[in-house]
């Protein structure tokens, strides 16, 4: 019973490796005591053993007949967490806090049980209330780094910083350094989120005392955030084995709630790799022990739509995004229902629909910046600028893209990576040929596809260089634009997405000897893809080369092409083929 009590004393100080050692005496000494062994499941699940926490909870629920209602409560109420019986343990808690409002563990008990079933706004209003209690309860920094957690799954990054900075000020001043690391690991990572400086510090700091104090749990989450930096940095090996490192720990924990993040972190590293399949078998793990682990799937969820959405299966990406926005409506997770947005806003665009296009990136860019997502801020504005300037509306593109522009250049160095820079610079390109300046446009699709190949994302270096070869082309100058054109039919080799390879086909067609016809294989795939966009082009293509061969018809082709691009709202294409029949 002194080991017992001891190991209460030390986990009620924050120091969850001393109270196992504690715990894990009294265990061996006395293996039929119930109380025991429920807090060595809180201790197990402190320390990120989720398997052992769950092995001790359901131990102790078994052995607890004998001990007083309260007791049996208790332990009822640990072991309806860890079977995720939500509803069970939160009445349980809640009925204990209710007996005795001023216990610190068991509101904080309610708060975690209320956390973990994702009903985040009571979890937070309990938190508060601890908050009335007197000191040192009401300023625990547990309260805190709860809250940071909370506030966190809303992706609200700026908050989730700030509660996390005082938890780990409270933490360290009470020597509880274990809590300390995992409130800076925090901090750091919405730092990093917002493309804040002096994130590397912070998350520098943590993984020192985690490492120090033995904390696996606490390694694994490091060796994931530097996997997710080395990866945005285009750095694909090197991420790839940070995430294998912070797996191992995982997988050794039996952390399986960690270790869907992780396999999410591999699948990107697979799907950068051309490894579709090993990249979806990852991703489906992660949401499957998502769903197992009680969290929320969304944001696995919708990096296979996005994988979907780059492999040409335009309906499973609606469908999987659509699951997506259902659970990230559970939260409020305002990052995935911006990504959310913006995917549909792809899926629309597609179709031809402009104006609904833009309409649902706005949507998203509200989503972004109420979550203070810097690099998922850029890809929406940029993607906004792009459809502004197929729509005409230069003056707002530019704007748009001088946003993302000015965003970049503050967080280069943190979160925001070659992807990021090569969207820009494509979305310049398509702005500067809009224009009609066509020597600099040719330059920024350039530098365009070299960034994006750095990033390995060939759908993109396609468009890039179909953008340089148009420039070229509209400079008179075919034999330079033939070069870029033969560089995407290689990248279309490496990529998925039929509408990109349709696309490369029809500016080699336009690049070829005058007079020759459209394959009859390619204009069927055109018509089976349902994308205005590549048809308005195979269109385009088709009146350029009338014109080039001095066929009678052109001038109608031009008129023909002119009123439909105008008609679905593509007023840049519709000027430009007015402009060609003069």
């Amino acid at each position: 019973m002194r080991q017992y009590a001891e190991g209460l004393n030390a986990f009620r100080r924050i120091d969850p490796m001393a109270a196992r050692d504690h715990l894990l005496a009294a265990a061996n000494a006395d293996p039929g005591n119930a109380l025991i062994h429920s807090a060595l499941a809180d201790v197990w699940t402190a320390l990120g053993y989720a398997s052992r926490a769950g092995d001790e909870s359901r131990r102790a629920y078994e052995l607890s007949a004998s001990l007083s209602r309260l007791d049996q409560l208790a332990i009822e109420a640990h072991y309806r967490v860890d079977t995720q019986q939500w509803d069970r343990a939160i009445e349980i808690y809640r009925s204990l806090f209710g007996l005795f409002p001023d216990s610190l563990e068991d509101g904080l008990n309610l708060a975690r049980a209320q956390f973990r079933a994702m009903r985040y706004t009571d979890a937070i209003a309990t938190l508060h209330n601890l908050r009335k209690l007197p000191k040192p309860a009401g300023n625990d920094p547990r309260i805190d780094l709860l809250e940071a957690q909370s506030i966190g799954a809303a992706r609200d990054y700026a908050a989730t910083r700030d509660y996390a900075r005082r938890a780990a000020l409270e933490a360290k001043a009470r020597d509880a350094m274990y809590l300390y690391a995992r409130a800076r690991l925090l901090e750091g990572g919405a730092m990093q989120s917002m493309g804040e400086p002096g994130y590397s510090e912070v998350e520098n700091d943590a993984r020192t005392v985690c490492q120090q104090f033995g904390d696996r749990q606490c390694v694994a989450k490091v060796w994931r955030i530097r996997g997710n930096e080395l990866f945005f940095a285009g750095k694909f090996r090197e991420a790839q084995d940070a995430y294998l490192r912070g797996a191992s720990v995982a997988r050794e924990l039996g952390d399986n709630a960690e270790l869907a993040n992780i396999l999410t972190g591999l699948g990107r590293v697979a799907e950068s790799n051309l490894q579709w399949d090993q990249a979806e078998n990852s991703y489906r793990e992660a949401i499957s022990l998502k769903n197992a682990t009680g969290y929320n799937p969304a944001e696995v969820q919708m990096e296979v739509a996005h994988l979907d959405l780059r492999t040409g299966k335009l309906s499973d990406a609606a469908r999987v995004g659509d699951e997506a926005y259902s659970e990230a409506e559970k939260s409020n997770a305002r990052e995935e229902i911006g990504e959310v947005f913006l995917l549909r806003s792809a899926l629309t665009r597609r179709e031809g629909r402009l104006p609904l296009a833009q309409e649902l990136a706005e949507k998203g860019i509200a989503q972004f910046r109420a979550s203070k997502s810097t690099e998922d801020l850029i890809s929406a504005l940029v993607f906004l600028s792009s459809i502004q300037t197929a729509r005409g509306d230069l003056q707002n593109a530019e704007r748009s893209l001088a946003e993302a522009a000015t965003r970049y250049d503050v967080v280069r160095q943190s979160v925001a990576g070659p992807r990021a820079q090569g969207a820009i610079e494509l979305a310049r390109a398509e702005l500067l040929l809009a224009k009609d300046q066509f020597q600099q446009a040719a330059e920024e699709a350039e530098r365009s596809a070299a960034h994006f190949s750095a990033a390995h994302q060939h759908e993109d270096v396609c468009r890039a260089l179909i953008l340089q070869a148009e420039a070229f082309d509209r400079m008179g100058k075919s034999s330079d634009a033939l070069e870029p054109a033969k560089q995407a039919q290689k990248e279309a080799a490496q990529t998925r997405d039929p509408a990109i390879s349709a696309a490369v086909r029809l500016i080699a067609w336009r690049l070829g000897a005058p007079g020759s016809r459209e394959p009859a294989d390619l204009h069927s795939s055109i018509a089976g893809l349902n994308n205005l966009e590549v048809s308005i082009a195979e269109d385009l293509d088709r009146a350029v080369l009338a014109k080039r061969a001095g066929t009678p018809n052109a001038g109608r082709l031009f008129q023909a092409l002119q009123a439909r691009a105008a008609a679905a709202g593509y007023l840049t294409l519709s000027r430009r083929a007015h402009a060609l029949t003069q």
